[in-house]
């Protein structure tokens, strides 16, 4: 899940006043609610700018939500894919810095492992 944040770039997809409902529509987090919805600022296919409310942000393999909603790109679904990988490799290399290299002695304090 990728935690939104203001001033972080989204797709929108709206259901009415879209030029074209084939393609989304860029738009800028202007507040996260607490329950996790967004205030967006977007813009058009043409430029005009529209302001959309409580707005739903798709996170990871939800439903689509009838009428609007905000979705993240494909790239920064990738890039947050990428962190959560090295993160779970960095976590796993911790743990094994933690044992001890041989049965019976003390587990090491601060030994990194050399990858």
């Amino acid at each position: 899940m990728i935690v939104p944040t203001v001033g972080s770039v989204v797709w929108v997809r709206r259901e009415h006043g879209s030029v074209d409902i084939t393609q989304p529509e860029v738009g800028l987090i202007l507040y996260v609610h607490k329950n996790g919805k967004i205030n967006v600022e977007g813009f058009s296919h043409i430029g005009h700018p529209f302001t959309l409310l409580n707005l739903t942000l798709l996170q990871d393999d939800e439903p689509k939500p009838e009428g609007d909603f905000a979705c993240w790109m494909p790239f920064q679904k990738g890039q947050a894919a990428a962190v959560e990988a090295l993160q779970k490799q960095q976590a796993a290399i911790e743990e094994i810095n933690k044992q001890p290299a041989h049965p019976g002695e003390p587990a090491p304090t601060e030994q990194p492992l050399v990858v």
